[in-house]
């Protein structure tokens, strides 16, 4: 099945950004598409258009920019998986034998797992591995639904005890019946280990360095938003000859490739969902589109314009925005494509694009890049996400969630019924 991504600002080539696209990929092959029965015994076929080279290059390397220091670059993966969640300071000490059990506490059961199964991930967890979690992971969800906060959490004193205790929870809830005897011990042990892992690589100066970096990671991910943006509406409709002016229509692939539609970003983007539509077949018949941040914006306007000069024409049968601003964009006539209201009052809706059969958004509140959809457009359905993060890790973090691929396959099963399979 064809699934295209299109990332957002602040993407730039490199190890990470690698690392990052194989996390997605193993999430969203052994946790989301599981649960649709099409993509059962088919090869999924990921699109992954990078279009941050030709974003914002900040002169000066962003030396405007107040700094610091470089506690955050001195911690390690462990360190990172729990700065990157607390929503606030959470007192942490050396080898804490009780961090998992803490960010339960102040966040919930989810955070927990989420934090435990991040870390699986950043270190080099396989696909097998998460086939492994996933049941268990799921499971952990369906209590957690009713029991985010249970009083039992006061009854245990470590993360060994409160992972025996959640395990047996589980078991009791029924949110998955005879768990134990389906293999999930190995899974309990080993998620007391990756616990341990993490409390042993933490030092007493986290939670300060948590707070006293937060001003900076906000500002830097406010800064490379604004560059990106302002990069990308400049630029619109400019060829490789600098010439502003539109194509004339229809536009077939090979002008795309030639860079002769638009700036070299559409053109990215174009390309890669041609190719999508290209990869569908008639045993898995849909395209599906997940975009982030920036990648929420260019999608609305290849969609409301750029889409229109591409022959031959195509349908995006689901597209997913997450943490994107493309309704605020629109408030203020960004999108040249888009045909208004003629009169705009609080009751008054735009048209979602035709060739969008079905559009959910997704934000997290915390999430200060993150717009609600519902208010401004028809059809398309809000998807409030807590990820567990404050708002410095908020943005970028919904992709590092167990429980976001887990409930967004849910999701999609519903929206194409034809493909629900197992839940």
């Amino acid at each position: 099945m064809p699934f295209v991504f299109v990332h957002g600002v602040n993407t730039r080539a490199g190890d990470a950004y690698d690392k990052g696209v194989n996390a997605r990929h193993k999430f969203l092959s052994q946790v989301t598409f599981p649960k649709l029965a099409f993509s059962q015994t088919k090869q999924l076929a990921f699109f992954d258009p990078y279009w941050g080279g030709e974003g914002a290059t900040p002169r000066w390397q962003n030396r405007s920019m107040p700094r610091y220091g470089d506690k955050f670059a001195a911690m390690g993966a462990a360190e990172n998986a729990i700065a990157d969640t607390v929503n606030s300071k959470i007192d942490f000490t050396a080898n804490d034998k009780a961090i998992i059990l803490k960010i339960a506490r102040k966040n919930g059961i989810t955070a927990a797992l989420d934090v435990l199964m991040l870390q699986l991930v950043r270190e080099g967890a396989t696909e097998a591995d998460l086939k492994e979690f996933t049941p268990a992971g799921s499971a952990v969800g369906r209590f957690a639904k009713e029991n985010e906060f249970p009083n039992w959490l006061t009854e245990v004193d470590d993360d060994d005890t409160f992972i025996y205790r959640l395990s047996r929870e589980v078991e009791k809830s029924n949110a998955h019946p005879g768990a134990a005897a389906m293999g999930f011990g190995n899974v309990w042990e080993r998620l007391k280990e990756t616990a341990a892992r993490i409390g042993n690589s933490v030092d007493d100066r986290t939670s300060q360095a948590i707070l006293t970096l937060a001003r900076e990671k906000l500002q830097e991910q406010a800064t490379l938003f604004l560059g990106d943006a302002f990069v990308y509406f400049k630029n619109r409709w400019i060829d490789k000859d600098k010439a502003r002016r539109k194509p004339a229509a229809p536009v077939d692939p090979v002008a795309i490739r030639n860079g002769l539609v638009s700036d070299v970003i559409p053109s990215i983007v174009l390309q890669a969902l041609i190719d999508g539509n290209n990869a569908k077949t008639k045993d898995d018949p849909y395209l599906i589109v997940m975009a982030h941040s920036m990648g929420g914006n260019i999608m609305y306007d290849l969609c409301t314009d750029f889409l229109s000069y591409v022959n031959p024409r195509f349908d995006i049968d689901l597209l997913i925005t997450v943490g994107s601003q493309f309704s605020m964009f629109q408030e203020i006539d960004m999108f040249s494509g888009v045909k208004l209201p003629q009169q705009i009052g609080k009751d008054s809706r735009i048209s979602k694009p035709t060739i969008i059969r079905k559009w959910i958004n997704c934000f997290d509140k915390n999430d200060i890049f993150g717009y609600n959809a519902s208010a401004i457009f028809d059809d398309v359905e809000d998807f409030e996400y807590d990820t567990g993060f404050g708002v410095t890790g908020a943005h970028g973090g919904y992709f590092e969630r167990f429980s976001f691929y887990d409930r967004l396959g849910i999701r999609i099963a519903d929206l194409l019924p034809a493909a629900a399979g197992a839940k």
